[in-house]
């Protein structure tokens, strides 16, 4: 559930204890099945967006998180290992790594896991 990830953030970062956060902060939950509208439908589309609107969407919402964090390659891929062993089924997406003064590095990623809930994860 949404409202677990704090706890599951911590332990995680408990456990990486050579990374420095820098910021943390949630994204929006959205709904991996429904279709963003799209500019350039003709009126045969149209038609088939609309039924497909009508039809009962499936609810299943990606909940995350960006996160950086200061620390060095081999560390960051510690992070990202216990990241993708954890029971909670923690996924990164987007990565950006970029070394300030070798061996820190600054890192920022997009963590998410995926919920029946659309409720909120909240991040202090």
């Amino acid at each position: 559930p949404p409202e677990a990830m704090p706890l599951v953030l911590e332990q995680l970062f408990v456990d990486a204890k050579k990374l420095k956060l820098v910021s943390m902060s949630s994204i929006v939950p959205n709904n991996i099945f429904e279709n963003g509208p799209k500019s350039d439908e003709t009126e045969d589309s149209k038609l088939e967006t609309k039924a497909s609107e009508e039809a009962i969407v499936p609810e299943l919402f990606k909940h995350g998180l960006r996160i950086s964090f200061e620390g060095s390659f081999f560390d960051t891929r510690e992070f990202l290992l216990a990241a993708e062993k954890m029971p909670w089924k923690l996924h990164w997406q987007e990565i950006k790594f970029e070394v300030d003064e070798y061996p820190r590095a600054r890192v920022d990623i997009e963590l998410f896991t995926l919920s029946t809930s659309e409720a909120y994860i909240h991040v202090y």
